[in-house]
């Protein structure tokens, strides 16, 4: 049996790159004192240059975390062996709690101080799955999906609710879709981003706890609108 999926909603993209350590033509990240609030600026503006030019995602591979939002979605239907595809409501999916603090972990193993660049994305997101299952009866109940579960404690992440939990938190997590424990193949997925805000982090250690964690540097976020339009 084959199942399709296709879905369209509010989508957040959070795209996370680490930058303290580039040497790249015409940028070179030991050229700048972040301890300057100039010069860090000034970093901060190279550095999202680069990713607006797409020349960082060719050096810089970046751990993504995409979310879509239960109460945004525009549509979600499925279609069963290329049958008419039938309207599919999130309700009928079976959440899967995730931590909303498991992306961050592979970063937080970094040494302290290494700099991260985040950069939040909301927008539209197309998304096409597929799926090949043996079974003789479907049942829309084992269609399963990632949920970012944010109930818990997130006090070591205070910093960071804004730019990054505050992006995630209670979103479905579509890479996440599974039919009887069984992963969807993702087809095709496009997003068109309509507001972006970039942030510099460095990773730290909490006095207290003794815990590694992010804390944004003192630099103000970059935020546009529809892909140009700068904020100031």
């Amino acid at each position: 049996m084959t199942l399709n999926i296709h879905i369209e909603g509010d989508a957040q993209r959070v795209r996370i790159y680490r930058v303290d350590d580039l040497e790249m033509e015409e940028f070179d990240s030991d050229a700048f004192d972040l301890q300057d609030q100039e010069d860090l600026e000034r970093f901060m503006e190279n550095v999202d240059a680069l990713v607006e030019s797409g020349e960082l995602d060719l050096t810089e591979e970046p751990r993504i975390v995409l979310g879509l939002d239960p109460e945004g979605i525009d549509e979600m239907t499925l279609s069963i062996d290329e049958g008419e595809e039938e309207p599919l409501s999130s309700d009928q999916l079976t959440l899967r709690n995730l931590a909303a603090t498991d992306p961050l972990k592979p970063i937080l193993d970094w040494e302290e101080g290494a700099i991260f660049y985040l950069r939040s994305e909301a927008g539209k997101g197309f998304w096409d799955f597929s799926a090949e299952v043996e079974t003789p009866d479907f049942s829309s109940e084992a269609i399963s999906i990632g949920y970012f579960d944010c109930s818990g404690s997130l006090d070591t992440y205070d910093l960071l609710r804004e730019s990054y939990f505050e992006a995630v938190c209670d979103t479905l997590v579509p890479s996440q879709l599974q039919y009887d424990g069984q992963n969807f193949q993702q087809e095709s997925f496009d997003f068109n981003p309509s507001f972006i805000q970039g942030s510099l982090y460095r990773v730290a250690t909490d006095p207290e706890s003794g815990e590694k964690l992010l804390e944004r540097l003192p630099c103000p976020p970059r935020i546009f609108l529809d892909e140009s339009e700068e904020i100031v």
